[in-house]
């Protein structure tokens, strides 16, 4: 884990109980791997730690019902959208790390 309970709470963050944490901030990291060019423990930059808590809200809000658009539980049935969450995590993957030399620029957009 890169980020430890102590420093997401004293950063302003207090969405996601202590119990549940290390679920959500490995799935943050999971996440951010996918838009950086290094492992996360070889990055040096300041927004590290403050990008997985970001990340990790917003999954942790989004969580219960991540992409599904409708659900049906006569014949279960369950609709499937493109994520908003998605786009959400690259603004903030960008927020973070625009301005730097980790983020991984091929194959995404970099609106």
């Amino acid at each position: 884990m890169i980020v430890d309970y102590n420093f997401y709470i004293e950063n302003g963050n207090s969405k996601i109980p202590s119990a549940e944490f290390p679920l959500w901030e490995t799935r943050g990291e999971y996440c951010l791997l996918r838009y950086v060019n290094s492992p996360l423990e070889e990055i040096d930059a300041p927004g590290l730690k403050p990008c997985i808590c970001h990340i990790s809200d917003l999954l942790y809000e989004n969580g219960k019902r991540l992409g599904i658009s409708s659900e049906n539980n006569d014949g279960y049935s369950v609709s499937y959208e493109n994520s908003p969450v998605e786009m959400e995590i690259l603004r903030i993957v960008k927020l973070y790390f625009g301005n730097t030399n980790y983020l991984y620029r091929g194959g995404i957009i970099l609106e």
